[in-house]
Order: structure tokens, then sequence, then C-alpha cells
């Protein structure tokens, strides 16, 4: 998602694509954490305009969001797509992915003799035994009054907001703060989009409510 929209991100593109590039694009955004109306534009005109240049598909969110998305990846620009379990689950070591490629990856064929079967198993029960939207809207509650009380303590400016992934919140300023200014993930001006991590707060309401029980 490009700061100053979407005409600005295809120029940008247009005027520096090269034969072999390969462009790398997360759905939902890792700028902001949001869903983005208008990636399924992009990528067939990339499709149309651009066809020398590849695009990976990282659905680096799957399973973070209260509400289904619709995608469709099915054009010929998108050459990879890849995701993984570690951002709805966590599971540290024993997270899963996946990953569809249009042509075989010579790096990844290890694969299929060296992996680990107990995570395999774990990554199957933990996708089978919730739903895509289901754990995001269990703990949306949770994200909100993470935002608040980061809000009141100071550590999260006027404009922030909750955003469309769970354990995520942003802020786009028009003017960022000296202090925030090196956080910033998109620079726009003076201001810029601000993508803050609630993972530490989320985590600690759930301590809390598995102790008062």
């Amino acid at each position: 998602m490009h700061p100053h929209g979407d005409d600005a991100l295809r120029d940008s593109l247009r005027a520096s694509v090269v034969d072999g590039d390969v462009f790398f694009v997360s759905a939902p955004s890792a700028v902001d954490g949001n869903v983005w109306s208008g990636l399924g534009a992009l990528l067939r005109w990339v499709s149309e305009s651009l066809p020398e240049l590849r695009v990976v598909v990282d659905l680096t969110y799957v399973g973070c969001v209260d509400r289904p998305i619709d995608l469709d990846l099915d054009v010929p620009a998108v050459a990879v797509v890849l995701g993984s379990s570690s951002k709805p689950f966590g599971v540290y070591y024993h997270r899963i992915g996946a990953l569809w490629s249009r042509d075989p990856i010579a790096s990844l064929y290890g694969n299929l003799w060296f992996k680990n079967l107990f995570s395999l198993e774990l990554g199957r029960r933990l996708l089978t035994g919730f739903g895509p939207t289901e754990l995001p809207r269990r703990h949306r509650a949770l994200q909100a009054a993470a935002v608040r009380r980061a809000f009141e303590a100071g550590d999260l400016p006027a404009d922030a907001a909750a955003s469309d992934v769970l354990m995520l919140a942003f802020a786009r300023l028009d003017r960022c703060p000296e202090s925030l200014a090196p956080y910033r993930r998109v620079r726009t001006g003076e201001g810029g989009v601000l993508r803050f991590c609630l993972s530490p707060a989320i985590d600690a309401a759930l301590v809390r409510e598995d102790a008062s029980r």
C-alpha cells in the first residue's frame, strides 16, 4: 500500500521494474495491519501491464482478521503464495507454513524428507480446530482495551487505532513526533504510517483472565 495511493504505487513500479524482478506484497498489509481492498486490482494490472514482474503474495496474517477476506490470487502475475501459522497461533518452533508456487523451488525440495511430524500434526489440529476468524473475533475486545490503555499511558499517539489484524494498531500522522520518527513503516513528508505491536498487552490480559478463573 503506497502512502500516496494506488496510482503512485503503479507509477513507481512502472518506472523501476526490470525483467526478472520479484515484488513481495502482504495481505493484509504488513505496513499497517489492515486489509487492502486494492490488492486484487493491482495484481490484475501487473498481469496486464508488467508481465515481466513476478509477485509473491505473503498471507502473513492469515487467521488474524475477524471477517472473511476475498482474495483472487489466480492471476498470471502471482508466482508464489505463502503463509504461516505463527501469527494466529504462535507455537514458536512448532509453527508450520504453506507455500504454493507455479514453478519448482529447488531450495525447498529437502522439506519433503526433513520435516517435524509433531509440528505438522500440531499445526493440522490447530488449523482444523479453529475457524479462520474464530480467534480474532474472540479476542477483539482485548485488542480495543490494549489500544485504550496504551493511549492512556502515553505509549500511542492520539490518532492510533486498532488494525484489522488482531495483534496490531496503527497511526497515520501528518506530522510524526521525533521520538517515533525512526519507527515509521512508510514516510510521507514529515508524517508517515506507524505500526504498533499489541501482543504483549493482549498476552498479559489473557494471563489475567486465566488467573481470575
